[in-house]
């Protein structure tokens, strides 16, 4: 599991306005905490969300949050950067429904026919 703010410096990193080991201004853990929150709402409109707003995420579906989050804010990034970005985005909600799929289980007993 990962807090929003694990998952804010990651993005940071991911694009490439922070170094490991730096502090994220005030500015830009509001604009990334927003974005996580944007992406969480399209997450849970479409189902894929196995996790609270407020609560930590899904080890599993951390680097997903993060590629489609950065993607939310790739505006002013280089343009590898931004392919990178985009090459991960690209897959982030297969993968994350990919897990939540393996993560089901069937509250239903087996059905006679």
């Amino acid at each position: 599991m990962a807090t929003k703010a694990e998952v804010r410096d990651r993005v940071l990193v991911e694009l490439g306005k922070l170094a490991l080991g730096q502090t994220a201004t005030n500015d830009q853990q509001n604009d990334i905490s927003d974005a996580i929150d944007e992406v969480y709402a399209d997450l849970k409109a479409d189902g894929l969300t196995t996790w609270a707003s407020t609560g930590n995420i899904p080890t599993e579906v951390v680097p997903h949050v993060v590629a489609l989050t950065a993607f939310n804010r790739s505006n002013g990034v280089s343009r590898d950067r931004y392919q990178r970005i985009v090459s991960k985005a690209g897959i982030a909600k297969r993968e994350i429904r990919r897990i939540i799929a393996n993560d089901y289980v069937s509250d239903e007993g087996p059905t006679d026919f």
